[in-house]
C-alpha cells in the first residue's frame, strides 16, 4: 500500500515536471520569436537609416555640384571679365583678383562638399554603432536569461 501511493506521488511529480518543461519550453520560444522580432525590426530601422542618409548624401552631392557649376561659370565669366580688363587697358591686378576670387570660392564650395560628406558619414556610423550595441546587448542579455 505504502508503496503505491509513492508510486502515485512519483507519478504526480513526473506530470508536473512535465508540465512546467512543457510551457517553458513553449514560453522560451515565444521570448525567441519576440527577441528575433525585435532584432529584425531594429535591422530594418538600421537599413531605413542608413537609405535615408546616403539619399542625404547623394542630395547634397547634387546641390554641391549645382553649386560647383555656378562657381565655375563664375570663374569663366571673371576670365572672359579679365580679358576684357586687358583689352580695355585694365591693370593686371584686377584680373588677377577676380579670378583668385572665383577660385576661392570653388576651393570653398570644394570643403563644403567635403565637409557635409564627412559629417553625413559620422552620422551614419555613430547610427550603425548604436544599433549594433544594442542588438549585441540585447543578446547577451538573451543569452544570460537562458542560462
Amino acid at each position: 500500500m505504502i508503496l503505491d501511493e509513492h508510486f502515485y506521488v512519483a507519478l504526480c511529480f513526473f506530470v508536473v515536471l512535465g508540465l512546467l518543461y512543457k510551457k517553458t519550453k513553449v514560453f522560451l520560444n515565444q521570448f525567441l520569436e519576440d527577441q528575433i522580432a525585435h532584432i529584425t525590426l531594429r535591422v530594418t530601422e538600421a537599413q531605413d537609416l542608413k537609405n535615408q542618409a546616403v539619399e542625404a548624401l547623394q542630395d547634397a552631392r547634387s546641390n554641391l555640384t549645382e553649386i560647383l557649376l555656378v562657381k565655375e561659370k563664375k570663374i569663366n565669366q571673371a576670365r572672359v571679365e579679365a580679358s576684357g580688363y586687358f583689352e580695355a587697358h585694365r591693370s593686371q591686378v584686377d584680373a588677377n583678383i577676380a579670378i583668385m576670387r572665383a577660385e576661392q570660392d570653388r576651393y570653398f564650395a570644394n570643403l563644403q562638399e567635403e565637409f557635409l560628406r564627412k559629417n553625413k558619414l559620422k552620422v551614419l556610423d555613430l547610427a550603425s554603432k548604436q544599433i549594433i550595441q544594442e542588438v549585441q546587448d540585447k543578446k547577451i542579455s538573451f543569452e544570460a536569461t537562458l542560462h
